[in-house]
């Protein structure tokens, strides 16, 4: 069976839509250099998310500062 795709929450400060980005590391970060990463980030007011090597990890790490804001 398929696993739920996680959905990002809107954006805490204003509201908005949230995108999921990727990002390739080319420059020296610590661990992450050479990775693929990947981050929440309102389309709105450009507000992001933690940065994570998994994706489902930076939708939780996006939904989780939401909960905190409200």
């Amino acid at each position: 069976m398929p696993r739920e795709e996680i959905k990002t929450s809107p954006c805490p400060f204003c509201g908005e839509s949230s995108i999921l980005q990727e990002q390739y590391m080319d420059k020296p970060y610590p661990s992450h250099f050479g990775s693929i990463i990947y981050y929440a980030m309102c389309a709105s007011c450009g507000a992001s998310g933690g940065k994570a090597l998994v994706r489902d990890q930076a939708i939780i790490k996006w939904n989780s500062r939401v909960k905190a804001m409200l």
